[in-house]
């Protein structure tokens, strides 16, 4: 047996500005997906020697020079062989980027968290007015002149008895 329909109660502004702020934040932990994955191709292209002028490789190599910018020149690059380079400066910005995955991961947890907290504080606040609001429409039915249900006054009948 399914529970009848509840419809959702009207959101509350706290609610949407938490459901926004958890938005904004997925968005830059998309970015900084993206730029660990871009920076993990571009450290083992280099790692394995690519040809930089294939497009692809060009391609991955521009991406992460723009997104591993600030961690340039820490450490140095270290030849391996040939073409092939070990980019320590490189790694460094791939775990650098995997701690602000993380900590933004446990701030989505948090936006998350808070906004259920706040629906359901939005379902306590509607099933404590639903009562007063009832109240309220039988006070004003009565004001005007209406008989309420259960109020006391006997029901007219206009049945006739043979």
């Amino acid at each position: 047996m399914t529970a009848p329909y509840q419809p959702s109660p009207p959101r509350s502004g706290r609610t949407i500005v938490w459901a926004i702020g958890r938005g904004i934040v997925w968005l830059v932990y998309a970015f900084v997906v993206t730029a660990i994955i871009i920076a993990t191709l571009a450290f083992f292209l280099q790692l394995f020697g690519a040809n930089p002028n294939a497009d692809f490789a060009a391609w991955v190599y521009r991406s992460a020079a723009r997104l591993t910018a600030p961690f340039r020149g820490i450490f140095p690059t270290h030849a391996v062989s040939g073409d092939s380079y070990l980019d320590v400066s490189l790694l460094f910005a791939i775990i650098m980027y995997g701690i602000f995955a993380l900590l933004i991961s446990e701030l989505v947890s948090y936006l998350e968290r808070r906004r259920d907290a706040s629906s359901q504080r939005d379902v306590y606040e509607q099933q404590q007015a639903e009562p007063q609001r009832h109240e309220a429409e039988a006070e004003a039915a009565q004001a005007q002149g209406a008989v309420a249900p259960g109020n006391g006054r006997p029901k007219r009948t206009t049945a006739r008895h043979k």
